[in-house]
């Protein structure tokens, strides 16, 4: 799975085949549909495998920050985990592209994007203790996943520096969506004003 994730990143999706990825890992092309049916069938479980690492990583770290839901600030509990995604994505450049490429490609839709919806669904409910609106926290989590996307591929292609001053900027990028969810959820919970 690591040549196909190489190679895509590489070349990208259209541009990848059996042949490069067999090559990329030593060996005949022939040997890959031994386990895999056809190309698509290798980019699919290559991608939902390394989505599925991303998204445990982000499972752990918001499970994490929701202990600490009386003791941190959003703001600080936001940090940490869309830290912790950025770093991930941006210590990984062919992780993140390749997750870019194939989430952009017809082939997400067909083979993938259901186990991602799975996904979604379970950080959703991670994140109700937040925002108390599973539906407002779905499209939050889309934004971020496009905004921080978008961004760890800027640095991945060399277009912005892999800094801590990056890293601040995306974040706060970020937070003003978190935050203006918050407050939007919030404000729906609170009783009407009597006259």
């Amino acid at each position: 799975m690591k040549s196909t994730v190489t190679v895509v990143a590489r070349v990208g999706i259209e541009n990848s085949s059996t042949r490069l990825i067999g090559k990329e890992a030593g060996f005949q092309d022939a040997f890959i549909y031994r386990y895999f049916n056809d190309k698509d069938h290798l980019l699919s479980q290559a991608y939902i495998s390394e989505n599925d690492k991303l998204m445990n990583i982000l499972v752990k770290a918001i499970d994490y920050e929701n202990q600490m839901i009386d003791e941190k600030p959003l703001e600080e509990r936001s940090a940490y985990v869309i830290k912790t995604a950025w770093k991930y994505l941006t210590e990984n450049p062919d992780i993140c592209k390749f997750l870019v490429y194939y989430y952009n490609s017809p082939g997400f839709t067909k083979y993938a994007m259901d186990d991602h919806k799975k996904w979604l669904d379970e950080l959703s409910d991670l994140l109700y203790p937040t925002f108390r609106d599973r539906d407002e926290a779905a499209t939050l989590l889309y934004m971020i996943f496009n905004s921080v996307y978008g961004f760890a591929m800027q640095v991945a292609n060399g277009e912005h520096p892999n800094t801590e001053e990056t890293a601040e900027r995306v974040f706060r990028n970020v937070y003003t969506a978190i935050y203006a969810c918050y407050e939007r959820t919030h404000r729906q919970e609170e009783p009407a004003e009597q006259s």
